[in-house]
């Protein structure tokens, strides 16, 4: 009783704009990976290569996506020590077709990976506080501070790091896709001291995420508000959201688009939830008619969110069904 009694107050207070549905969203690889099915990814290892072991650990994750993804036949890892002459302009090393060829027998396509640059630097300003409350300058620029004014030092450390990503299609053995990914992150120099591992994961993890965008579909999310309406069934579902209850939603909203079929509010609503579930094609009917309702400039974003979730879905269930065929099939009749 006490929980709907808050929710009653918010709602009074802040209407339906403030309540808020997680929507997750999917999108189609970046890169051309049809015909990808068997991939051997290659971290170079050689001995001019300083951040070998940080290659291998981009090279092993990814390897571990895919594999439990389930969009690939055989994804292997191994090393590469080639060195060779050839570099791309940002310094990454490029591989020729023969070279390929000779690395690349049972495989689609080749992915190297390449840390060109990794650095750790500390970074520190220090303050001192004069009269002026709230106030504070550096200390060159405190010339009117008093001597025994308060100090304060903050330090913090950086992390910057480049990678490169290069992918080679077989049978010819040529470069077809280069990703070069630069990535920095800031931590307070405490933070950094009790958890060392925080800044290179700060990193780390964004450059994971994008080469993973480029090799699958990709994941999102993101968070849509209601559409305020003076309807009371809009009310109950927004209670419903808040008590995280989404099929009640659903249902109420179900039976609203039926009553109020010219309301572009509820039908925008329900295809929200709709979309939150996961159900992609039947919140896109609505969304579609919460546009003509509303006007053809109205929510186009979700629209083409929705339809780019779709087309990523379908496009993972076909991977998947190919890769897989054996386990998508039911057991033959005895």
């Amino acid at each position: 009783m006490k929980r709907w009694l808050v929710i009653l107050i918010v709602l009074f207070f802040f209407g339906c704009k403030s309540v808020e549905v997680s929507v997750e969203r999917y999108a189609l690889p970046l890169w051309n990976i049809e015909g990808i099915n068997r991939l051997l990814i290659a971290p170079f290892v050689g001995f001019k290569e300083t951040y070998r072991a940080l290659a291998v650990d981009f090279a092993e994750m990814t390897a571990e996506f895919l594999k439990t993804s389930g969009t690939y036949q055989s994804v292997e890892v191994k090393p590469l020590p080639l060195e060779s002459p050839l570099k791309g302009e940002h310094g990454e090393t490029l591989l020729s077709s023969e070279n390929v060829m000779q690395l690349v027998k049972d495989f689609d396509a080749l992915l190297t990976v390449q840390v060109l640059s990794f650095a750790r630097s500390a970074m520190g300003a220090r303050v001192r506080f004069g009269f002026g409350a709230g106030y504070s300058f550096t200390e060159r620029a405190a010339g009117w501070a008093t001597a025994d004014s308060p100090i304060e030092d903050d330090l913090s450390m950086r992390g910057e790091m480049v990678v490169a990503f290069l992918l080679y299609r077989m049978p010819e053995g040529t470069l077809k896709e280069r990703l070069i990914c630069e990535q920095s992150a800031r931590v307070p120099f405490r933070l950094y001291l009790f958890e060392p591992e925080r800044l290179l994961s700060m990193v780390f993890e964004p450059i994971y995420n994008r080469i993973l965008c480029h090799l699958h579909i990709h994941h999102s999310v993101v968070k849509r508000r209601f559409i305020e309406s003076s309807l009371p069934l809009v009310s109950h579902a927004a209670d419903a959201v808040l008590c995280g209850d989404l099929s009640k939603a659903e249902e109420v909203l179900s039976e609203g688009v039926k009553k109020h079929p010219e309301s572009f509010e509820v039908a925008y609503n329900y295809a929200l939830i709709l979309e939150a579930k996961g159900f992609y094609e039947t919140a896109l009917l609505f969304y579609t008619q919460a546009q003509k309702l509303a006007g053809e400039e109205a929510f186009k974003e979700e629209i083409e969110d929705v339809k780019k979730s779709i087309s990523a879905l379908n496009f993972h269930n076909a991977r998947c069904s190919a890769v897989r065929p054996d386990s998508l099939q039911p057991e033959p009749k005895k």
